[in-house]
């Protein structure tokens, strides 16, 4: 049993599922970095969860955005597992940074900075502040892709 320990602990491997928890843990981006890396950025109100293909899936109505929204209504595919459980409900608003996968659709999930509005994610207060006031969806129809060319 010591040799086994030993050979954990020099390879690094858990010893138990309770020291596997900070392998768990994934650290936040910067704002900076998860904008960039963020094709749509937005504040919407999840109106619609689905699942297709075994893929669930979020349809927000979006109140303003600051990247990547082209229409009122944006579908925001999730991976849920073990480790993640997607915080979307719906009737509740969020402020959403998704990614765009290879196959071209947008997804969030774990290590995001999106967060429940009325929520108490820690880096909420602060990326609204960076992002500032956004567009609605007002500015689409009136200036069309010219709003999405200025983000």
């Amino acid at each position: 049993m010591k040799i086994l320990l030993l050979v954990l602990l020099l390879t690094g491997l858990p010893a138990s599922a309770d020291s596997n928890e900070a392998s768990t843990r994934c650290s936040l981006r910067s704002f900076q970095a998860e904008y960039r890396v963020s094709a749509a950025v937005f504040v919407g109100e999840v109106v619609k969860m689905n699942e297709s293909e075994g893929k669930k899936y979020f349809v927000f109505k979006v109140k303003k955005f600051w990247k990547g929204v082209r229409s009122e209504h944006v579908k925001v595919f999730v991976r849920e597992n073990a480790r993640f459980q997607s915080p979307f409900e719906e009737g509740k608003t969020f402020l959403v940074f998704a990614k765009k996968d290879d196959d071209g659709v947008l997804r969030d999930g774990r290590c995001s900075h999106s967060a429940e509005i009325d929520g108490t994610s820690s880096t909420l207060k602060d990326d609204l502040e960076k992002l500032g006031k956004g567009k609605t969806c007002i500015d689409l129809a009136v200036k069309g892709d010219e709003v999405e060319k200025s983000s």
